[in-house]
């Protein structure tokens, strides 16, 4: 039985655009998931859905920072792998 309750946490954003402010992209990130986290402790460490617009690639620190750092993982990515691009 989960810990939450049931409950579990569901975080969007939209990070800025520029793919030349990867910093400031990287800090809007570590926001949204500091905030994610913490609600979820609330609950008992509740599940999180993490969503929204990253205006970022794969290949990007951005990217990186959610599915490594982090240790979220890609529904795109996870769904898509079997499927012709």
């Amino acid at each position: 039985r989960n810990r939450a309750n049931g409950h579990f946490v569901v975080a969007n954003a939209h990070l800025f655009w520029d793919p030349s402010y990867e910093d400031l992209k990287i800090s809007q990130a570590r926001a949204l998931v500091r905030a994610a986290e913490e609600m979820a402790g609330r609950y008992g460490s509740a599940p999180i859905i993490l969503a929204g617009d990253f205006n970022s690639v794969p290949t990007s620190c951005v990217y990186s920072y959610i599915t490594s750092a982090a240790a979220f993982s890609s529904a795109y990515a996870t769904v898509s792998k079997n499927l012709p691009p």
